[in-house]
């Protein structure tokens, strides 16, 4: 289960993108702990991003799961992207992703809808 409930992981406050960008790098080394620790401090983000794509928890989840594995596998061309940490969580590794997320159609109940 994703620990979607956590704090976001000092992004923005304590651990700044510097600090994510040396975890990034050491993951990208094969560092299995500071990739952890990466993704201690941003998976709070990156649920909440996509749960707002998705619509739905067990859709984020599974988002999420595929998120960072492909984060982890990617993880050695990151440097290069020339984006934050965070960003390429949230910008680049989702756009390969978004065909797996299956749109959720939103209907408008007959209560609510206006009268012609």
């Amino acid at each position: 289960m994703i620990a979607r409930d956590r704090a976001p992981g000092h992004v923005g406050g304590r651990r700044g993108e510097g600090d994510l960008s040396a975890l990034l790098g050491r993951a990208a080394h094969g560092d299995v702990d500071a990739f952890m620790r990466f993704y201690d401090a941003t998976v709070a983000v990156v649920y909440r991003y996509a749960r707002a794509r998705s619509g739905d928890p067990a859709k984020a989840d599974e988002l999420t799961r595929a998120l960072y594995a492909r984060a982890w596998r990617a993880a050695p061309g990151h440097h290069r992207s020339g984006l934050s940490p965070l960003a390429w969580l949230l910008v680049h590794a989702p756009s390969r992703q978004a065909s797996t997320a299956t749109p959720t159609p939103t209907s408008i109940p007959p209560s609510t809808r206006a009268s012609r």
